[in-house]
């Protein structure tokens, strides 16, 4: 498989269509307008291909875990359980200041069909993957894929090795980086550094996003919309599970509601909570989705009967 062979035998000219979004954070309940890229069904198939493509190539991303397949913001939380001591640092517009030279580089790098052709591959990036404003098109298939690459190879690579050599942990979920030690706290002068490392990689640090938190003090710490105590417990915020709550039981009497935003909710609550050692409140929210599942089915048979 040849990068530059990936738009051969396409029906149609890949492209997106841009336009802005207010993306409000299920979680965190911030919002943000972002300039989205949705590709048209031949775009759709060329990042198909390219993220099989990237995957062939065998990298190793040991640090990142959003978009990562067997990872999950609860999963990235829990990688710090037991850890008193964080150290949260957040990126400002990352795929914004992804350098797509530097992306080409990488490809080079990784594929030896493709070294000396520095000009034909940037070319190839820069068209199917790029945004109007600079960097990587947010919305495009294959960006968060790239997007984790590119981060391996010019920033987690570094931050892990001085992570290692101080028994700090350390986890990225896209552009939240998170870091954490189990007795010592992460003092000044490594926060500066590990701020050094992110800026050195081209990217800027959104300071008003940055944390320093003691989970023993404060008793949760909150990693990208997941709270973990003390015990190493993930869950979800109690506001956003009050409203699941209301959600589940009004849909259970029958109230007008948004189904595609329940099935959302009921999807993030699988995947983002400790069922495990669930919370008794943990316990009723799953009663709640049986009984709204079970009356789904039930209304479904009921229409299949009429027919």
């Amino acid at each position: 498989m040849n990068l530059l062979q990936l738009d051969r035998n396409i029906a149609g000219e890949p492209s997106f269509r841009t336009f802005v979004y207010a993306d409000r954070n299920p979680l965190g309940r911030t919002k943000k307008q972002r300039l989205l890229h949705a590709p048209n069904k031949p775009m759709a198939l060329l990042h198909k291909r390219l993220i099989k493509y990237v995957l062939s190539r065998g990298v190793s991303m040991p640090s990142a875990t959003g978009c990562i397949a067997g990872w999950s913001s609860k999963l990235n939380a829990q990688a710090h359980a037991g850890n008193q001591h964080l150290y949260q640092i957040d990126m400002r517009d990352a795929y914004q200041a992804v350098d797509l030279e530097y992306l080409a580089t990488i490809f080079e790098q990784l594929d030896p069909q493709l070294r000396g052709q520095h000009e034909e591959v940037a070319a190839f990036v820069k068209t199917y993957c790029s945004c109007a404003l600079g960097g990587l098109a947010t919305g495009a298939n294959a960006s968060p894929l790239l997007f984790n690459l590119y981060c391996e190879v010019r920033l987690d690579r570094f931050v892990r090795e001085y992570c290692e050599l101080r028994a700090i942990s350390y986890t990225r979920y896209l552009d939240d980086l998170t870091f954490s030690s189990r007795d010592r706290a992460i003092g000044k002068q490594r926060r500066r550094d590990l701020r050094s490392f992110v800026e050195a990689a081209g990217f800027q640090v959104n300071h008003s996003k940055s944390r320093v938190v003691d989970i023993e003090r404060q008793g949760t710490a909150r990693i990208t919309g997941i709270l973990l105590n003390s015990h190493g417990h993930a869950m979800l915020p109690a506001r956003w599970c009050r409203e699941f709550n209301r959600q589940l039981r009004a849909a259970l009497e029958g109230k007008a509601l948004n189904r595609q935003q329940l099935e959302g909710m009921i999807g993030l609550f699988y995947s983002a909570t400790d069922l495990d050692h669930p919370t008794k409140k943990e316990r009723e929210l799953v009663q709640l989705i049986h009984r709204y599942r079970h009356t789904c089915a039930t209304k479904r048979r009921r229409r299949r009967t009429s027919l």
